[in-house]
């Protein structure tokens, strides 16, 4: 199939319905138009039909994004995150979809899980005894316009879909407290937190392995976004250094931080995407322990203020923090995102730890609490069939009304059909997820 038609595909009303049905509906969010999801689902087919029509005319015009700020601890500037309108947000995973479809032979979209194995099964070859880490400055700020769309039109020629591709990176994130301005067109950069971010980012990138691999042979590249880290020689390492920071500047306008883009020998092990890599072994950066200490005490915290609204959502909130869990067949929480570590202290720790907080925040500790240790085992050799894990899947409509009433105190429940049940349940769920999420970010 050609891009064209991929691109009318992903904008057919059956194909917006989907998205909208499978993936937005319980965690859409709130853009500068201060439309909430209800209101928007009320309307959701005047707003696909407005979506389509101004599509395919090249006509779509965004609203300004509603800028978020996420800490990256003292003395570091806050992550900027772009959040659209309901509306948009449905407008861009529609062409998220078409991206995909149009670059699936161009460009890859691993999974952490998937290049944190690849990793370590490098390093189990003992080949490599060095590295090349590079951090780039500034990346999503720094894309440059003109060679992004140049790279997108190598596979996309309609001029509707590059339009869209245009208004979607150059219209501004802005504070609600800035109140109506004149609204600035961004000539660089692609707004952070946007479904297509970080398919951008891999289409801005995907030759980039090729080229310094067409320079440097017996070398094991690996890229998450902008996260990059070579296995090579170490006797080679600071020249592979030198060639990845002159390639990033001359053919792709990016600068690599001079400090934290660094060379050097495995013995000393490599931080990278939360763990820390060393030539026979995996384990977790000890600054993704403390931010998950810190969290789960925060929680008891809450709980011991009443701060939090009923002691089954504590211990709901809890387990959720200890294990995880999975929801439409994806996987959420930390245990997950660190199921390849090598080493188990820490879980046993963190199990200690929660044990200390119940007695020192007196809490009552509850009858069949998750642990860290028993939930690493679950995961690693029994995750398809567990009883043990938070599995949303396997939960009945009486399970998730047992849950939306005992641990949410939610009671209409008189006359609600299953499927009103069941979006309820998803939507505090997946409320739920981004707490889950926010334990492991400015994992690199």
């Amino acid at each position: 199939m050609k891009a064209y038609q991929h691109f009318y595909q992903a904008f057919s009303k059956e194909s917006l319905n989907r998205i909208y049905n499978e993936k937005l509906q319980y965690h859409l969010p709130v853009g500068l138009d201060n439309i909430i999801p209800d209101v928007f689902r009320d309307h959701i087919d005047n707003n696909i039909d407005t979506i389509i029509r101004k599509v395919l005319k090249g006509s779509y015009h965004f609203t300004r994004y509603r800028e978020v700020l996420i800490s990256k601890g003292k003395g570091k500037p806050p992550r900027v995150i772009s959040v659209p309108t309901s509306r948009d947000s449905l407008a861009l995973a529609a062409y998220l979809a078409f991206l995909q479809n149009t670059f699936d032979k161009d460009i890859k979209e691993p999974l952490l899980h998937t290049i944190i194995g690849d990793i370590t099964n490098a390093l189990r070859e003992s080949r490599y005894n060095g590295f090349v880490k590079a951090d780039i400055r500034h990346f999503y700020a720094s894309i440059d316009h003109r060679l992004l769309l140049s790279k997108v039109k190598r596979r996309i020629r309609k001029k509707e879909a590059i339009q869209f591709l245009k208004s979607a990176i150059s219209t501004e994130t802005r504070s609600r407290v800035h109140g109506e301005a004149n609204h600035s067109i961004q000539s660089t950069g692609v707004p952070e937190g946007l479904s297509i971010s970080n398919i951008l980012a891999d289409i801005y990138l995907a030759d980039l392995e090729s080229r310094i691999c067409s320079i440097h042979s017996n070398i094991r590249f690996f890229r998450f976004v902008d996260d990059i880290i070579i296995l090579c020689d170490a006797d080679e390492a600071e020249g592979i250094k030198d060639t990845l920071i002159e390639v990033l500047k001359r053919e792709y306008q990016l600068e690599a931080h001079p400090e934290k883009t660094v060379a050097g020998n495995l013995v000393a092990g490599v931080p990278y995407l939360g763990y820390v890599f060393y030539k026979n072994r995996i384990c977790i950066r000890s600054e993704a322990i403390q931010k998950l200490e810190y969290s789960i005490e925060e929680l008891f915290r809450k709980q011991y203020h009443n701060k939090i609204a009923s002691y089954g959502l504590f211990v709901w909130k809890l387990n959720l923090r200890i294990v995880g869990c999975i929801l439409e067949d994806k996987k959420y929480g930390w245990l997950f995102y660190y199921s390849q570590m090598d080493d188990l202290t820490p879980l046993y720790h963190l199990d200690w730890l929660i044990k200390k907080f119940f007695a020192r925040y007196n809490i009552k500790k509850p009858d069949g609490l998750k642990t860290f240790v028993r939930g690493y085992h679950e995961i690693t050799k029994n995750v398809s069939h567990s009883t043990y894990l938070i599995n949303a899947n396997f939960f009945s409509s009486e399970e998730k009304r047992k849950v939306l009433e005992d641990v949410y105190l939610r009671r209409e429940f008189e006359n609600i059909p299953d499927e009103t049940i069941d979006v309820w349940f998803k939507q505090m769920l997946f409320r739920e997820i981004k707490y889950l999420e926010h334990d492991i970010q400015s994992f690199s």
